[in-house]
């Protein structure tokens, strides 16, 4: 599948992914199948402090850097688990050496991924919903 477009959200803030979301245009229609669904977006905040506890694992989908630090062409999934809020931002701080980042995690967003204390190594994501 070729993509013709990228539409980022409006809100998309390029220093701290806030609103890092985008729909992908096609240049042809999708033929839905086991890899191919249709996603469902949410229309209301379903994100719980259930939903959300520390350690309470979920998937993620999308083009990013591998460990050999190549962008990927090609759309990865990950199953990862949720970080509380409180953990990633002194993850964060402790990794950038920089204070400042407290801020990028922002009321509209959630923390996932690897942290210290875990056997597998990766930097923790900060993911919207």
């Amino acid at each position: 599948m070729k993509v013709s477009s990228i539409i980022l959200h409006e809100d998309f803030n390029f220093h701290n992914y806030d609103s890092a979301i985008a729909l992908v245009r096609l240049t042809e229609p999708a033929i839905l199948s086991d890899q191919v669904q249709i996603v469902c977006l949410l229309t209301g905040f379903d994100l719980s402090q259930q939903n959300l506890e520390n350690g309470k694992r979920g998937w993620v989908a999308g083009w990013g850097f591998n460990e050999s630090d190549i962008l990927s062409e090609e759309l990865t999934e990950a199953e990862i688990p949720v970080l509380s809020n409180r953990k990633c931002i002194r993850d964060t701080i402790h990794f950038t050496g920089d204070p400042s980042m407290a801020r990028a995690l922002t009321s509209n967003m959630f923390c996932a991924g690897y942290d210290k204390e875990t056997s597998l190594e990766a930097p923790s994501i900060i993911l919207d919903h």
